[in-house]
């Protein structure tokens, strides 16, 4: 009787092919908290933990960074790069920063909260970012209106809240994440 030979992981009818598997990696596009600094940090704090969204700590941090490259552009264009070259070296580098913190509390995605003055800036530095804008106020007024739910999302990147709407944090922060992950079922979330 003849029967198969095995030889280590081999047989006889050769080595097995190896599998090329690619994997693509897609990050999340950060997101920005943007309101009166009250109503942002409590729309972190609900946040924070959530689908994997870290906040860090409220600062000013990428404002500096900003303000010290378009400060120092003189002598930085010695350098031979142009300005926009500058700002995405504080966007790489704020970027890093924040996955490092997010990954250092086992969370997958960044948060960070910025004054309303500062949306130019942000737009310029993460184009693809999502942004959360919390207004003074509440959607009385909007409501009367048939597409009141529409209004808040104001574009795929941008939504609109009311700091009213904070009152309720359940139903505020359902509707966050809904429009952070629309393809995530609302019933799965925590």
């Amino acid at each position: 009787m003849t029967s198969e030979t095995t030889v280590g992981r081999n047989t006889v009818w050769g080595t097995p092919p190896e599998l090329e598997i690619e994997v693509e990696v897609t990050a999340f596009p950060p997101i920005f908290l943007v309101g009166e600094q009250a109503d942002r940090r409590r729309l972190a704090k609900l946040l924070h933990g959530r689908d994997g969204i870290s906040c860090a700590p409220d600062s000013d941090l990428l404002v500096d960074l900003a303000g010290a490259a378009r400060r120092n552009f003189p002598a930085l264009f010695h350098y031979g790069y142009p300005e926009q070259y500058w700002f995405r070296r504080v966007a790489g580098f704020f970027d890093a920063l924040q996955t490092e913190y997010a990954t250092s509390r086992h969370l997958t995605r960044w948060a960070a909260t910025v004054d309303p003055g500062a949306l130019a800036l942000v737009d310029r530095l993460f184009p693809t970012c999502r942004v959360v804008r919390v207004v003074p106020g509440s959607a009385e007024r909007q409501s009367r209106r048939p597409d009141a739910d529409d209004a808040r999302r104001l574009s795929a990147r941008y939504y609109r809240m009311f700091a009213a709407d904070l009152s309720q944090p359940d139903a505020a922060l359902t509707a966050v994440l809904a429009f952070l992950d629309p393809l995530v079922e609302a019933t799965s979330r925590p």
